[in-house]
């Protein structure tokens, strides 16, 4: 494997031209794979900081040495931004039993179409297997991240219930804590499920959510119920509209627009848009980056949510940010993970000029995204934090006997560089994967006009 560093854009405005960085993506796809790590091996639990980043980066971390797994922007914040990372070595985080199941019954059905639409697609992964020479293996692995992660009914809610389970904390890079938003988003699949009936309806749907803002009473009701297509079709977008208590239709464009006053696009929702819309999707290689894969390992299972909701200080609410400049890091344990390193272009009207992002090879997750803006220089970084959740509809997996378990999201952080300004969103301990007793009808406009009431 390669790790994959990109010249620092940022801290050298417009040194990065689109020839060198097409150079470097190519060799790097082409280099060969990465033998075992030989050295001297670094304790679990050190701490990872800019006193000691020259003298570890040479020692090995599991199977990887610790600056090859390092990306060029991840070194640059331990340096230039006091991020610190709890080390351990590379752990299993496989995907869930019933997703396996259902990639080994539909193996090799599923294909690529035109518009780069998956086509004969039933559940499970679809491509079981990623060709580095293959023109088309950075759609694959796209369409592996879509339809490979957790596909039960849904997520988020249980029961109907409204409560809250996530909240942003807004963090300006001088002065620190700005706000604190809670907001509620839940998902129902329609397609690629792993329980019962692989697809629901005409299969022309491929999910629907609805997203919103709980508190403070300012932003209440904000928010969107969004309908996603199989195919290259727009979304369907609704927006609760505060100044009229009404729900309005948005353009099919509403997939690039931030999420309420966050640094967070909709399409930062993992990869939350169809392959067909990005004028490039490429492969370039397999390669390491570090990640929060098993999040607040070291503390016991009723701690390790990134939110207690109702402690009585924020610190003890967000008991892992560290409140020291810039304020937007999180303590947190991080590891070597094998990833696809894909990159795309977006469409002229969307924001960014292109992204970089990691998708782990063993479970599909979006782990790390590189954001760089119109002048191919850095602008954002993206953390997806994951941890393992139960499912809550009580399958057993077999080869466990306890429930199965999914990698999923903990925590989450946007930061905007140039603005020195950071969006964290911290998901609650109340967080629920294919929660029960809910169904379809929990996501509506319906829902979407109650939730501004």
């Amino acid at each position: 494997m390669v790790n994959i560093h990109l010249v620092d854009a940022h801290r050298v405005p417009g040194i990065l031209s689109v020839a060198l960085a097409a150079a470097m993506l190519a060799a790097a796809a082409a280099a060969p794979a990465a033998a075992e790590c030989q050295g001297e091996k670094i304790a679990a639990g050190t701490v990872l900081n800019a006193a000691n980043l020259s003298a570890l980066s040479e020692k090995c971390l599991g199977p990887v040495r610790l600056g090859a797994a390092l990306s060029e922007h991840q070194a640059w914040q331990i340096r230039e931004h006091k991020l610190e990372m709890r080390l351990m070595a590379t752990t299993a985080a496989p995907p869930a039993h019933r997703t396996i199941r259902a990639t080994e019954k539909y193996a090799g059905a599923a294909t690529l179409g035109p518009d780069r639409t998956l086509e004969n697609y039933h559940a499970g992964r679809p491509f079981t297997t990623i060709d580095p020479n293959d023109p088309d293996a950075g759609v694959k692995v796209v369409w592996n991240h879509i339809y490979g992660q957790p596909r039960g009914d849904q997520f988020g809610l249980r029961g109907g219930s409204v409560a809250p389970n996530f909240v942003y904390t807004l963090i300006e890079g001088q002065s620190g804590l700005e706000r604190i938003q809670e907001w509620q988003f839940s998902r129902f699949h329609m397609r690629g499920r792993t329980e019962g009936e692989p697809t629901l309806g005409d299969g022309s749907i491929l999910d629907k959510s609805v997203l919103f803002a709980v508190s403070p009473q300012d932003i209440k009701g904000l928010g969107t119920f969004t309908i996603r297509y199989h195919t290259p079709q727009l979304n369907d977008t609704w927006a609760y509209v505060r100044s009229v208590r009404r729900v309005r239709r948005l353009s099919g464009g509403a997939w690039v627009d931030p999420v309420g006053g966050t640094d967070q696009l909709q399409d930062d929702i993992w990869w939350n848009s169809h392959p067909a819309w990005y004028s490039e999707i490429k492969l370039v290689g397999k390669g390491w980056v570090m990640h929060p894969t098993e999040s607040a390992k070291w503390l016991p299972e009723d701690q390790r949510a990134a939110w207690q909701p109702g402690k009585p200080t924020v610190p003890e609410q967000f008991p892992r940010l560290v409140f020291h400049k810039p304020y937007w890091n999180v303590d947190d344990v991080w590891m070597p993970r094998a990833v696809y390193i894909v990159e795309g272009i977006p469409p002229g009207f969307h924001p960014y000029g292109r992204r970089v992002v990691y998708m782990d090879v063993e479970n599909d997750n979006y782990l790390i995204s590189d954001i760089y803006d119109k002048r191919n220089e850095y602008w954002k970084s993206f953390t997806v934090a994951v941890r393992p959740y139960p499912a809550d509809d009580g399958f057993i997996d077999p080869k466990t006997g306890k429930p199965e378990l999914y990698y999923f999201t903990a925590w989450g952080q946007i930061v905007d560089f140039p603005r020195r300004h950071a969006t964290l969103f911290h998901v609650s301990p109340e967080f629920y994967m294919f929660a029960q007793g809910t169904s379809l009808e929990d996501l509506s406009l319906a829902r979407l006009e109650a939730a501004g009431r």
